[in-house]
């Protein structure tokens, strides 16, 4: 944009500043002369002139508003960007040259990439973090807390986040120099955070809302580029040892994830655009030495279209979940128990996906995916946009459709339930894409939920209390917004 300011003149010369902006915000001392004489010297002086005052404010302006009750030297009050709205904090003579300050009241429409915690004694004493579109990377060690205590220590674009109870990594971009998308090693509360001291080859994709980075073991990691996927067993080395386990011949790397097979990691690899829209091939890697063989998966047993959202039991490597983008037959959710040899169709999951035919399962209008290339369109979407095993119980899984809410299985997927429902329930969380499992205080199960526009929450699930030949008792739970955005709603979860 580019504004201008009237500003108290010096008799000789009508004043005036001029701002402009794209990614940061700029202010030149403007003068025309009076009169004005055809033809004379600029009124704004030359680049070289122009002062920054973006100071404290995120990049890539919208923006900026003035005093409205002051007609002459009215102050810059409001600046909004890709980081949300700001605030002037100099006030009188000096607010010409502001200092900015990020508002954190009203509407929290953060866009997560990424999200992951970590297990800690205590109800409120859990590790969360997730990253987002432009507000960069989040941070909380009381994620029980109602809200938790957040920190957001780092800025910008933050496409991946894992959590260890002794350590954090996260993915963020972007600099103006080196690598676009880098990893950083933290402590709880991404507390002292450094970039990692040796990278694989490649380069770390971002703008995907799959994991770049999987956790096998205590300290063992995998992470893809664009050569591949590789391996670590010690992420804390003062010069960390990657594998490369290569990567399918023509593939494009944008998800990993790892399963256990009796004490040998299993590693699925999603290829393609890992937003949920595009049809990706899904590929099985066995084991941590280089040299070994990729199967892909998503093509068996009749499949075609290839997958759009996949998750596997950390626990078990049989046992997946994924949406299935048939061109044909339209999209279906499925299953395998055997590690993708085969694949059913669960139905029940299907009609909760479209609400019970409330919504399309592919609609011809909407939001594609903005990733770039062939999928990057306003043409429509498919329903399905998050899958989520529990680590701590594979048969407690959630899924999550664009529109029609968030469902919850504790028996593997033999019985759905819909956890908010969009035409009755007071809370409606659209886009779910992460989730994150906590089984404190006992008796309950806290399912925390990122979504793509409308923040984060936490639903939290009372186990229920049955007798061996009933009557059987549910506990009612509640749905809380975890950015203090939102009420608590005991109508929200079952």
């Amino acid at each position: 944009f580019v504004v201008t300011n009237q500003r108290s003149d010096d008799g000789d010369t009508d004043r005036f500043n001029l701002w402009y902006s794209d990614t940061q915000l700029f202010r030149a001392d403007c003068t025309t002369p009076n009169p004005p004489v055809q033809g004379d010297s600029n009124r704004c002086p030359t680049s070289a002139s122009w002062t920054n005052y973006q100071t404290g404010a995120h990049w890539d302006a919208g923006d900026l508003e003035f005093d409205t009750a002051v007609s002459v030297d009215a102050c810059p009050m409001i600046y909004s960007t890709d980081g949300g709205v700001h605030t002037n904090t100099v006030g009188g003579s000096g607010c010409h040259a502001p200092t900015w300050q990020r508002s954190n009241v009203g509407l929290h429409a953060l866009w997560a990439w990424a999200m992951d915690g970590a297990d800690q004694a205590g109800d409120t004493g859990e590790d969360l973090l997730f990253g987002t579109q432009d507000n960069g990377t989040f941070a909380a060690t009381n994620g029980g807390a109602s809200p938790p205590t957040w920190t957001n220590p780092r800025c910008c674009d933050t496409f991946d986040t894992l959590a260890d109870p002794a350590w954090q990594l996260g993915t963020t971009c972007c600099f103006g120099s080196g690598r676009f998308n880098r990893l950083e090693l933290a402590g709880p509360g991404y507390t002292g955070a450094s970039e990692i001291n040796q990278y694989p080859t490649g380069t770390i994709p971002g703008f995907t809302f799959a994991s770049r980075l999987a956790q096998f073991d205590a300290d063992s990691v995998a992470l893809i580029t664009s050569t591949g996927l590789n391996v670590t067993t010690d992420i804390k080395s003062g010069s960390i040892v990657w594998t490369s386990l290569g990567q399918p011949a023509g593939s494009n790397p944008c998800g990993v994830w790892a399963a256990d097979d009796g004490g040998t990691p299993v590693f699925y690899l999603q290829s393609g655009q890992c937003t949920g829209a595009g049809n990706d091939q899904v590929w099985l890697y066995t084991g941590t030495a280089a040299g070994g063989t990729w199967t892909r998966i998503d093509n068996n047993d009749g499949l075609s279209g290839g997958l759009g959202i996949f998750a596997a039991d950390p626990n078990d490597s049989d046992r997946l979940y994924a949406s299935n983008l048939d061109p044909v037959t339209g999209p279906q959710m499925v299953f395998s128990t055997n590690g993708g040899t085969t694949w059913d169709n669960d139905p029940e999951l299907d009609d909760l996906m479209i609400g019970y035919g409330d919504f399309l399962y592919q609609n011809q209008r909407g939001p594609k995916t903005f990733r770039g290339g062939a999928g990057a369109s306003f043409t429509g979407y498919p329903q399905p946009s998050m899958l989520a095993y529990d680590p701590a119980d594979g048969d407690t899984i959630v899924a999550g459709g664009v529109d029609s809410g968030i469902f919850y299985t504790a028996d593997g997927g033999q019985n759905w339930a819909r956890l908010n429902d969009p035409d009755n329930g007071a809370v409606h969380l659209p886009r779910p894409r992460h989730a994150y499992f906590d089984h404190e205080p006992a008796g309950t199960v806290n399912v925390y939920i990122a979504t793509q526009g409308r923040g984060m929450w936490r639903v939290t699930l009372a186990v229920p209390i049955a007798d061996a030949n009933g009557p059987y008792i549910t506990n009612e739970g509640t749905s809380v917004a975890l950015d203090g955005s939102g009420s608590t709603d005991p109508s929200g979860a079952a």
